[in-house]
């Protein structure tokens, strides 16, 4: 089983990098499910979550209420991230 460490943000620009700890840097929903139909066997031991990810893209906390809705429509927790985080400067959001 290949397990997942992910980072959401959608900072390009380098100034909040990818912490160490983490396997993988994905900036918005597009990459995510790139990255999770992509890899065989998984699971998602932690993942931190930035809540604005930018214009024309939806949010961290819509990104967290869908990997939770297929949890429940595949009854298949490999979709939960077993651990969160939030790194979000925008805390109320989320």
């Amino acid at each position: 089983m290949t397990g997942l460490r992910i980072w959401l943000d959608d900072n390009h620009s380098g100034y909040r990098p990818m912490p160490e700890g983490y396997t993988h840097h994905v900036h918005d929903i597009s990459e995510l499910w790139q990255l999770l139909e992509t890899t065989p066997d998984f699971v998602i031991e932690k993942m931190s979550f930035d809540n604005d990810l930018g214009d024309h893209t939806i949010e961290g906390h819509e990104i967290m209420k869908l990997l939770a809705q297929r949890v429940q429509d595949e009854l298949d927790l490999k979709w939960g991230p077993k651990r969160i985080r939030i790194h979000s400067g925008n805390g109320e959001a989320v």
